[in-house]
């Protein structure tokens, strides 16, 4: 049967539906203002916001070099993330301003390097769960306690600022409302985020222009202000000193700023700049090693990765390390991290028969095969100057990495499981180790109903006792 436009409309009002339903208009950064909103922008359900805050402060810190401390509060009725480094700068209004949810985006993480954080939400998630949960924000910082107070309108005003003897350093203490949940493992993300810090060793130099393709990198100079372009190139790696003048005016930009520069102008000096600097090789970008869980067996392996939507792509250097340990009860158990801190987005395993499947963060794929009866804690971190990421939770897309993470979990799983191996090495487990190549090959999707799942998010690992240590 057709209707007519003023026919439908009639019929329309009569069961009482609207022609035309009203619209509503808000900013983006009220989502940050409700728990349901905060959920959506910082990637995580409501009851691990708590545990995510926690890691966004610690990250800040160590991100900045400096050696970072969590723990609650001597009264129990918060926490409180310290660090020894250059403390926060600019007058008590600049620092809320830094901690207001209606700031634009700030970071420095458009320029790639293998460090924690994507996107300069941390500090904005951090106000909002204050702010959505009714708790509270004291900030200490060059000799000044400073009470910030998020308000509804987006902005952060100053409660009070009080002289104290703290000349070192920033001390952040956040007390949750009500409404806001916190359990045994509120500390663990940053503290396992401040374990892994102070291991191993790292990436001192500076961004590779093959860490960008043609896209990213006009996106890079389009987010530079009104910075030379001969001040962004000095930058990169390969490209200082002299250099830097000469990479610009190959792309004939010797006066042009960031903004100004056009995509083919910006194709031509990312092409410029790649001639002058050499490819970061993986072994370049550091590891954790082993001492991480020092109880658990071991295994490392490099890649290499061409990523981009425009050419000429970017070449991505990366190191995934995993831990495994076989476990007395409870089912086998993964945490994946990036850089060095713990991915937030949803990640568990699960067996299926004696296969390890790892299911979210892009992955639905076997990982790692042992016997059906044993168990594991699994801990995998994939260090890279490039994650992708799914959403503004900084949900990691752990697939490009897929065979590597194959490799490395298999050889730490196998480990594991047969301990007592000692330096008598069998031919089989010869062929196994030698078998990278075989195992990158064989990209296998398993079936999504396999029971036994345990999640990163949910809990931290049971009867496994390195956790314990962090």
């Amino acid at each position: 049967m057709n209707f007519t436009h003023d026919e439908f409309s009639k019929i329309g009002c009569r069961f009482g539906f609207s022609q035309k339903a009203p619209t509503f208009e808000r900013e983006d950064w009220s989502l940050f203002r409700t728990l349901e909103g905060l959920q959506q922008r910082a990637g995580v359900p409501k009851n691990l916001l708590s545990r995510l805050v926690l890691k966004e402060l610690a990250d800040n810190g160590l991100d900045n070099g400096a050696e970072v401390t969590v723990q609650s509060l001597p009264d129990k009725s918060g926490y409180v993330v310290e660090d020894d480094g250059t403390g926060i700068n600019g007058v008590p209004e600049d620092i809320a301003r830094l901690f207001s949810i209606n700031r634009p985006m700030v970071s420095t993480k458009l320029l790639r390097l293998p460090t924690r954080g994507a996107l300069g939400n941390g500090l904005r998630v951090v106000t909002g769960a204050v702010l959505a949960s009714g708790g509270s924000l004291v900030v200490t910082t060059r000799n000044r306690r400073i009470e910030l107070c998020p308000e509804r309108d987006g902005t952060t005003t100053v409660v009070s600022v009080e002289a104290v003897e703290f000349p070192v350093g920033t001390r952040i203490e956040v007390c949750f409302g009500p409404t806001l949940s916190c359990d045994e493992y509120t500390l663990y993300w940053a503290r396992l985020a401040c374990r892994l810090a102070q291991l191993g060793t790292q990436y001192l130099g500076k961004s590779s222009p093959w860490w960008y393709d043609a896209a990213q990198f006009h996106e890079l100079l389009f987010a530079s202000g009104d910075m030379p372009v001969r001040e962004l190139i000095a930058n990169l790696d390969g490209c200082s000193g002299g250099k830097a003048g000469e990479i610009v005016a190959r792309a004939n930009l010797e006066r042009a700023v960031c903004p100004d520069v056009t995509f083919p102008q910006a194709v031509k000096l990312l092409e410029a700049a790649r001639a002058n600097a050499r490819q970061v090789q993986p072994k370049r970008l550091g590891a954790v090693g082993p001492q991480a869980f020092p109880t658990c067996a071991y295994a490392i392996i490099y890649g290499v990765a061409s990523f981009g939507s425009a050419r000429p792509p970017a070449e991505i250097p990366f190191v995934v390390e995993a831990w495994a340990e076989e476990k007395t009860e409870g089912d086998t158990w993964l945490c994946a991290c990036v850089n060095r801190t713990p991915a937030t987005g949803d990640l568990h395993a699960a067996r299926d028969k004696r296969g390890i499947d790892a299911f979210g963060c892009g992955l639905s794929y076997n990982i790692a095969k042992a016997s059906s009866a044993a168990q594991f804690n699994i801990w995998v971190n994939v260090t890279t100057p490039n994650m992708p990421i799914t959403s503004d939770g900084k949900a990691p897309d752990l697939k490009p990495f897929l065979k590597e993470i194959q490799a490395a979990v298999s050889k730490a799983v196998r480990k594991a499981h047969r301990p007592e191996g000692g330096s008598r090495v069998s031919q089989k487990a010869i062929v196994l180790d030698n078998s990278t190549t075989s195992l990158l090959r064989s990209v296998v999707t398993v079936n999504t109903g396999s029971t036994n799942a345990s999640s990163c998010t949910s809990s931290a690992p049971s009867s496994g006792m390195s956790w314990a240590r962090i």
